[in-house]
C-alpha cells in the first residue's frame, strides 16, 4: 500500500475545514506534500475500485445477506465550470438545479454497518443513471458475488430495465412508484380511490409486482408474501445511504476537490469512501457514532490509536 495513500487518508481524517491538497499538506507537515497528493490523484493504478473492494474485504470480510441500496447524489461545484462532467443538475436536497457532478452509488447495509461499494459518475449525453444502476447491480453479482435479502431504491430507479434485471437474478426488491405508473392497465392514482390498499398485478414493463398504497405513497415489491406493513418496514432500511451521503459531504470533504480532470475527481471520491469505511470499522469497534470518531481524529487526540489504520497499513 503506497504511503501517499495513507497520508491522504490521514489528511481527510485530520483536516478540520476545507479539504484541499494544500490544507492536507499543511496539517500533515513533512508527512505529505501538495505535489505528492496531486500525483496520487492522477494515478489510476494506485487508487480505484480494486482498492475500495480490497479494504471492504479486509475490514469486514465476506458480505452476506443484507440489503443493497442504490441512490445518487450531487457534488456541488458552483465555482468550477471547467471541471470535467460538471453540468447543471437537479439537486433533490436543494429542490433546484445546481452546477455540480452527479453520481450513482451502490451501498451494502445490514442495519448496523453501511458500506459504499461502488459508484458511477453520470456524464451528460452518455449513459443514463438507469444504465449506471444496472452496471452497479451487475458488478455486485458477478464481481462481488453478493446475494442480498433485498435491493432497495426510490421511484427514479424503478425503471423496467432495473426490475427485469433483478427478476433474472432472483433478487427481491422493494421500491417506490410514481402515481402515474401504469399498473394492470391503469394509472396507480386511479387504480383505487381509497388511501390504503394492497394488490398484485403487472406493470406496463411486464413485471409482476405487489403494490401497497399508504397515504400518498406507492410501494412495490416482487416478494408477494409481504403485507403492506412488512413492505414499508423493509423499505425504511434504504435510509442508511442518505446517512452515508451526508457524512461524505459534511465530514469527509467529498465536495472539496478542486482538480479539473475526471480521473482526479474520481480518485478523490474513492479515497473519501475508503475513509468512510475505515471510520465505520472504528465506529463498530468503539461502539460510538462515526461523527465522534471523526471528531476525535480531527482533534488529533488519537492519531496513533486508530485500529483500522493499523490493521490495513502496518509499515506504511
Amino acid at each position: 500500500m503506497p504511503s501517499t495513500i495513507v497520508s491522504y487518508l490521514k489528511g481527510i481524517f485530520y483536516c478540520p475545514s476545507k479539504l484541499t491538497c494544500t490544507m492536507m499538506a499543511s496539517v500533515l507537515g513533512n508527512r505529505g506534500s501538495h505535489d505528492q497528493f496531486t500525483r496520487l490523484l492522477s494515478h489510476a493504478a494506485s487508487v480505484g475500485q480494486t482498492l475500495l473492494t480490497a479494504i471492504v474485504v479486509q475490514l469486514f470480510g465476506e458480505l452476506k445477506g443484507g440489503f443493497l441500496i442504490i441512490d445518487d447524489t450531487v457534488i456541488k461545484k458552483q465555482y468550477s465550470k471547467d471541471i470535467e462532467n460538471v453540468h447543471w443538475v437537479y439537486s433533490s436536497k436543494e429542490t433546484r438545479s445546481v452546477l455540480g457532478m452527479n453520481f450513482v452509488l451502490l451501498c451494502w447495509s445490514n442495519g448496523t454497518v453501511t458500506i459504499p461499494l461502488a459508484f458511477r459518475i453520470w456524464k451528460k449525453d452518455k449513459k443514463s443513471k438507469i444504465v449506471l444502476a444496472v452496471e452497479l447491480l451487475r458488478y455486485a453479482r458477478t464481481t462481488l458475488r453478493l446475494s442480498p435479502h433485498y435491493v432497495l431504491f426510490d421511484s427514479f430507479y424503478s425503471a423496467g430495465d432495473v426490475l427485469r434485471l433483478l427478476q433474472r437474478y432472483h433478487w427481491k426488491y422493494i421500491t417506490q412508484l410514481k402515481k402515474n405508473r401504469i399498473f394492470d392497465g391503469v394509472q396507480l392514482q386511479r387504480f383505487k380511490r381509497n388511501p390504503y390498499w394492497i394488490a398484485t398485478g403487472v406493470l406496463i414493463d411486464g413485471c409482476k409486482v405487489t403494490v401497497a398504497k399508504h397515504g400518498k405513497n406507492y410501494f412495490a415489491t416482487n416478494d408477494h408474501s409481504l403485507n403492506s406493513a412488512g413492505i414499508r418496514k423493509i423499505y425504511k432500511k434504504r435510509w442508511p445511504i442518505e446517512e452515508v451521503f451526508r457524512f461524505l459531504h459534511s465530514k469527509l470533504g467529498m465536495d472539496d476537490c478542486q482538480a479539473r480532470a475526471e480521473q482526479k475527481q474520481s480518485n478523490h471520491i474513492i479515497l473519501c469512501m475508503v475513509a468512510h469505511i475505515l471510520i465505520e470499522r472504528e465506529r463498530i469497534d468503539r461502539n460510538c457514532s462515526r461523527y465522534l470518531v471523526k471528531k476525535m481524529l480531527s482533534l488529533k487526540r488519537e492519531r496513533f490509536d486508530f485500529v483500522a489504520m493499523k490493521t490495513l497499513f502496518q509499515g506504511a
